[in-house]
């Protein structure tokens, strides 16, 4: 069934002057699920550009992170803050590996990995660079597959184990760098990637889709997510993008392991847009061979070719409630794992087997979002829905 928790604000990070009551704001970049059934949260607390307290000077302002573990239960079990430094910057990325440690990571291709109980971090590098990668992720065998900064797709040829293994860079959006604007990273020099990509998916775009498709221009890779072992959907985005467009250039490519593109999700340029909104988050459904996307013109499937096999559209009053979430990743069990922006709370959606049950499980689970928000607003009484826990001590 649905589950829903709260991500919680350290009381001390209130108490030390850092409360969002006073021009702060509270973000959540990433949650992941560790093997155990247990969560991580990697949220934002910077400041807050509207509030009326804020001036121009506190606009360069570092910001603070906050990395939580929660149970399975959905209580949380240790809190750390994650401060960037003259070698950090402040981290965008948060992966698990299959041990169950966390591995945050930089745009840089810089990563620190900690252990479950987030009291120690350690810095993780390729011999012979202080570098590692960006936006880590495993197949379902356990390879690695990530990017090398936001240009370069790269994968391992064995497991995870001890140790990271080395990767192989397989694809670039653009294998030399643009005069102007040009990806800001790629390998050698800047990451932890063998050798070079073998292929180009910027002149395979442009060859594939010809004169009758308006060809998209992305500019960077923002992600990678395995579908399996051997191919995987690249997210391709351009670089002049508002939050408040409709549309904009994007592509969610398939791509195999050799860098060849073999196709793209079905998404329309306007009508389904995952730009409007900054929603670019695709999760891969492997009990069931599905790829599951959110933004917020609704909820969208397909099969491991592309072809969309549903959408429930946010124009639907039923599904409506979906525009305020933000898809974040899938559990163990397929459940689909969502974030309230505004509200800071935690919704797992169980995926049916049959996609023709999804209307009625979608429904279910925000019925279920609304009966345990109303007892959890018992019990922590949030004030404007910010949640706060003096449970567990945080690590500074």
């Amino acid at each position: 069934m649905a589950t829903l928790h709260p991500i919680l604000f350290p009381q001390s990070l209130d108490v030390a002057g850092l409360g969002l009551t006073g021009g702060h704001t509270w973000k959540h970049l990433a949650v992941r699920t560790a093997p155990d059934g247990g969560r991580y949260t990697l949220s934002d607390v910077g400041p807050d550009l509207t509030h009326a307290g804020v001036s121009h000077n506190d606009r360069g302002a570092v910001t603070e992170q906050v990395l939580t573990r929660y149970s399975p239960d959905g209580r949380p079990s240790a809190q750390t803050l994650v401060r960037g430094s003259h070698e950090w910057s402040v981290a965008d990325a948060l992966s698990v590996l299959p041990d169950g440690r966390p591995l945050l990571s930089t745009r840089d291709n810089r990563a620190r990995v900690l252990e479950p109980g987030l009291d120690t971090a350690e810095p993780v590098c390729a011999p012979g660079t202080d570098r590692w990668a960006h936006r880590t992720r495993t197949t379902p065998s356990g390879r690695v597959l990530c990017l090398l900064g936001d240009n370069v797709v790269a994968v391992s040829q064995e497991p995870v184990g001890t140790e990271l293994p080395e990767l192989t860079a397989v694809t670039a959006l653009r294998r030399e760098r643009p005069a102007l604007r040009g990806p800001r990273y790629y390998p050698p020099s800047d990451g932890s990637g063998e050798g070079e990509p073998r292929t180009e998916l910027a002149e395979q775009i442009t060859g594939r889709y010809g004169t009758g498709f308006r060809v998209p221009r992305p500019e960077s890779v923002r992600d990678v997510v395995p579908i399996d072992d051997s191919t995987f959907v690249v997210l391709m985005l351009g670089w002049f993008k508002h939050a408040a467009q409709r549309g904009g250039d994007f592509l969610f490519g398939l791509v195999d392991s050799e860098g060849t593109l073999l196709g793209h999700l079905d998404l329309d340029t306007h009508r389904d847009s995952p730009c409007r909104g900054v929603r670019y988050d695709v999760v891969t459904d492997h009990r069931r061979d599905r790829i599951v996307h959110l933004n917020t013109f609704g909820l969208y499937t397909f099969d491991l070719s592309g072809n969309r096999t549903c959408q429930l559209s946010t124009e639907d009053r039923r599904f409506a409630p979906l525009k305020h979430f933000r898809l974040h990743d899938i559990d163990g069990n397929g459940g689909l794992v969502l974030v309230h922006e505004k509200q800071h709370l935690v919704l797992t959606v169980p995926l049916p087997d049959d996609v023709s049950d999804l209307p009625d499980a979608v429904t279910d689970a925000l019925a279920h979002f609304r009966r345990a928000r109303h007892r959890l607003k018992k019990e922590y009484a949030p004030t404007d829905w910010n949640w706060t826990t003096s449970e567990v001590p945080l690590n500074a």
